[in-house]
Formats: structure tokens, sequence, C-alpha cells
């Protein structure tokens, strides 16, 4: 027969081990955005989560591909938290550049972030035309892919 003696239980010491992952989010968009501002502009790229601990951790992953429309531009992709960049205010976490022709790549950020918090919180993609009055920023250009993946991790 079987038995209930084996059966283990899981203690609040496992789910306290650090690195674990308790918790993930996904979402995706094929939709298109664009930009000629030299502020940085949400896109429709979102996911929320919240968090099991305000000591866990927040792993996030994102990928959009990028459109510049003009010649010698510049153009940049972050993530925010909520209402904060978690990249750099001026130029966001992957700066494009390109000083001869047009160009378009893939962008893929993954950062672990430390929201603090037991609250939702709101994880989105914004971009940047740098180079104002030159063309204009697309994101999710030909039909991509794009996606966000959040993952709580223990801390």
């Amino acid at each position: 027969g079987v038995n209930d003696m084996s059966i283990q239980k899981v203690s609040n010491s496992i789910i306290s081990t650090p690195g674990l992952v308790v918790q993930v989010v996904t979402a995706s968009s094929t939709s298109v955005a664009s930009t000629t501002a030299a502020s940085m502009t949400a896109s429709n790229l979102t996911a929320d989560i919240t968090p099991s601990s305000s000591s866990n951790k927040i792993l996030v992953m994102m990928c959009t591909s990028i459109y510049h429309s003009s010649d010698a531009a510049q153009s940049s992709v972050t993530i925010f938290r909520d209402s904060t960049n978690l990249g750099r205010d001026d130029r966001g976490i992957i700066q494009f550049s390109d000083f001869e022709d047009r160009f378009q790549a893939n962008a893929t950020m993954t950062l672990l972030d430390s929201p603090n918090t037991t609250s939702s919180v709101t994880y989105k993609l914004y971009f940047r035309n740098i180079s104002t009055g030159m063309g204009t920023t697309y994101i999710g250009v030909d039909g991509t892919h794009q996606y966000v993946t959040l993952m709580e991790i223990t801390g």
C-alpha cells in the first residue's frame, strides 16, 4: 500500500530559498507603433505582475524589432516599471545608431529588477527617436512577434 508518511509537505524554508521561480507572466503583440518624439514613447507591449514578497526580484525579458526611416539617425528602447525608466533617462537600455543608411534591427532586453513591493507593477516597452526632426522610429515592424516575459524570483 501507499505509505502516507512518505508524502512530504512543502515548508516555508523551501519556498524562501533564494533563486526559485515562483511566478511567470507573459504577453505578446504584433502591433506596429511609431514616434517622431525625442521623449520616451509608450508602446502597447506591457505586462503586470504582483510579487508575492517585497524581497523578491523580477526578471524582465522583452523583445521587439526597431526601424528608423531616415539615414544618419539614432533611436533607443527601454523598459519602464510603472513610471520609472529602468535604463538611462537620456538613452534608455539599448541605443541604435546608423550614420549611412536606414536600419532595422531586433532589440532584446533582459534585466533583474527589485520593485520592493507586493503591489501590482507594470512593465512596459518605451522607445524614442533621438534624432529629432529626422524621420520616424517604428517598433514591431513587418508583423514581428514582440514579447515580454516576467519571472518572479525568490530573493
